[in-house]
């Protein structure tokens, strides 16, 4: 119930990169395993998925490191994580802990890299005042540098 509450104000602050992607596919996750979610103006942000994920090949993402991996939590479900492994930079993908959490429980094969990459977010990534919470980035100074050189 805590969880629901928590979730339930989480929505409708959607701050986050490709929040268009994740939260849909996060709902229709978690209405598989029937809870579910009154979300304002849901329909718009159906169309807002739909419009961004008709811009771009998945198949892609299997080749190219891009900053699509940042957001593969918006994948679940849609894509083979095994073929995503090679993508793994210092046991992350993409500098994103929600990310690799997804690839980690995903994957057939634990890794230890992502593992070890989790733990080290969990233990020195905790954004300041909020207790247990981690940081979308880390580490920020990694995410920064690789979001410019994909700009240029």
């Amino acid at each position: 119930m805590k969880a629901t509450r928590f979730v339930e104000k989480r929505l409708t602050k959607a701050e986050r990169i490709a929040f268009e992607l994740i939260i849909p596919n996060l709902l229709d996750l978690l209405e598989k395993e029937d809870i579910h979610f009154d979300l304002p103006n849901r329909d718009g942000l159906l169309r807002l998925e739909e419009c961004k994920m008709s811009k771009f090949c998945l198949d892609q993402i299997y080749k190219h490191q891009s900053p699509i991996l940042y957001s593969l939590e918006a994948f679940i479900g849609k894509v083979d994580f095994n073929k995503l492994k090679k993508h793994l930079s210092g046991g992350s993908m993409f500098c994103s802990p929600s990310s690799t959490t997804a690839y980690l429980m995903n994957v057939s094969e634990w890794d230890e890299r992502a593992e070890r990459y989790l733990v080290n977010a969990l233990k020195n990534g905790q954004k300041n005042g909020e207790n247990g919470g981690v940081a979308c980035t880390y580490p920020n100074t990694t995410f920064e540098l690789t979001g410019v050189l994909f700009l240029i």
